[in-house]
């Protein structure tokens, strides 16, 4: 996947998993649309007998840097999917999530990965 300046979500079967990779330059903010491309994903993958796990990860080496402050005082900050609400689908998800990242991490996968690993 390229960065683009376009929020975008890539969904990919490798064997067993859903990879769902995702950008949004220049630190992956979680913004309206790369939450509900991200939530898709995830029902996506629920709704495939042929997935065993999920793996999340964000393009450019870096997971994601929390919301999206360009949306901070706009409709989208606060729009469904809510960063709550995709929260508890990864928390209730009946297949394991996974956080991929390969070099800098922080906000979401701080929140989520002891409830996902404690499972």
């Amino acid at each position: 996947m390229t960065l683009t300046q376009t929020p975008q979500v890539d969904y990919r079967l490798d064997r067993a998993v859903a990879v769902v990779m995702f950008a949004n330059p220049p630190v992956n903010g979680l913004s309206h649309a790369l939450r509900a491309g991200i939530l898709a994903a995830l029902v996506r993958a629920q709704a495939d007998r042929s997935v065993g796990a999920v793996v999340l990860a964000g393009a450019g080496g870096l997971f994601s840097g929390g919301a999206d402050i360009r949306e901070f005082g706009t409709p989208g900050s606060t729009a469904e999917p809510t960063l709550r609400q995709l929260i508890d689908q990864v928390e209730t998800s009946a297949k394991p999530v996974i956080a991929g990242s390969t070099v800098f991490t922080v906000g979401f996968l701080i929140v989520t990965v002891p409830t996902v690993c404690g499972k």
